[in-house]
């Protein structure tokens, strides 16, 4: 814990949290006894179902970090909930950087929001590249670390926009990686967004190894809820009590934390991560018989990094019929990444290609799953 506390900026070592009205009396009595006088709320329930959406949001939500705690194998001290992970990227440059003098590490393609997060923060970024837009360059990755000492090294596996897994004991390019994380002069964040999709387990079980490690997860994909921005932090205890003492009282509304938690009880995010599975493999099938489409990146994600031909027609062609992709070409040449979506999109998405690169369609039997 003491050599974490170094590496906090000074301001938030010393920094008073704002105590919110919920925060500061004993929730010990069951919820229909207690007269709540303390917010300066309305004592109308407009929605007039007895929703409580007139009263502020648990700030701590406590019910929600237990259950997600008991799926995790983890202890709600573990877990911080944001309003999506990118709340946790700002929140971790907040309280590791200090503006202007602090550094930040990643390795390039990856997700977009770690450099404008380190833009917002006045937080330079050192970009390690990786190796064939694939692979942890290690060697590289110390010489940069000895030669900048950042405070923050951002890992996102599976990669976006690759799909493939950068951050896992299965991989071999990453033989060197839990030295690195045990050397590194800062906190290892590996980003999780997609971890539900792959065939590893979390590295969240690494946190009893290391105390410099958070990983972010999000309920955004897997479990459906983009719209809800719910995402999830887990690390030591200390750490996690400087989130909580960043971050807004209540930066979960009430309405988020009843569908994060509906979501993570209802058990149905299995069958529904097997069924996009199923439609990943359909992809991964279909589209390498298509002429035009060249190369498609091994992906553990719910999305499909493919690079083609005349990648910035294909995409502007399907977009005027509909379809909506992302042009990846300025992280990887000559790319687009395609979502996969249900069956009836992703049969629509393999028609508009074929008809753009104006080839025979395969057999309807080709698309078959593997």
């Amino acid at each position: 814990m003491n050599r974490i506390m170094n590496w906090v900026r000074p301001n938030i070592k010393e920094l008073v949290a704002y105590s919110s009205a919920r925060s500061e009396f004993d929730k010990g009595q069951a919820q229909q006894e207690l007269v709540y006088l303390d917010a300066n709320e309305s004592p109308m329930d407009m929605q007039r179902e007895g929703n409580g959406y007139n009263r502020y949001p648990d700030p701590q939500q406590t019910l929600l970090k237990r259950h997600l705690a008991s799926k995790l194998h983890l202890n709600p001290q573990n877990l911080f909930i944001g309003n999506g992970s990118d709340e946790a990227i700002d929140l971790l440059y907040r309280i590791f950087c200090v503006p202007g003098k602090d550094k930040a590490m990643i390795c390039s393609p990856t997700y977009g929001m770690y450099a404008v997060s380190a833009a917002i923060n006045d937080v330079e970024l050192i970009d390690v590249p990786l190796k064939k837009y694939v692979a942890l360059d290690i060697k590289a990755m110390k010489t940069a670390i000895k030669e900048h000492q950042p405070k923050l090294l951002w890992l996102c596996s599976p990669n976006n926009p690759t799909g493939n897994l950068v951050a896992h004991d299965k991989q071999a390019p990453v033989r060197g990686l839990h030295s690195l994380i045990k050397d590194f002069p800062g906190m290892v964040v590996i980003d999780e967004a997609y971890i539900q999709f792959a065939d590893v387990p979390s590295a969240s079980t690494w946190l009893k190894k290391y105390d410099n490690l958070v990983v972010l997860q999000t309920l955004s994909k897997a479990y459906g809820l983009a719209g809800a921005r719910v995402g999830i932090a887990m690390a030591r205890p200390y750490v996690i009590d400087l989130f909580n003492k960043v971050k807004p009282p209540y930066n979960v509304n009430t309405l988020s934390q009843y569908a994060a938690l509906e979501a993570v009880v209802s058990g149905f995010v299995g069958p529904h991560v097997e069924r996009i599975l199923e439609q990943r493999d359909m992809l991964t099938n279909a589209l390498p018989q298509i002429q035009g489409i060249e190369k498609l990146y091994p992906t553990q994600a719910n999305f499909i990094l493919a690079q083609v031909q005349d990648a910035r027609e294909l995409y502007q062609y399907l977009i005027e019929q509909g379809v909506v992709v992302r042009d990846r070409s300025s992280h990887v040449p000559d790319t687009l990444r395609f979502t996969v979506g249900t069956e009836e999109e992703n049969l629509d998405l393999l028609d508009q290609i074929i008809t753009f690169y104006k080839v025979e369609e395969p057999e309807e039997d080709e698309y078959e799953y593997a």
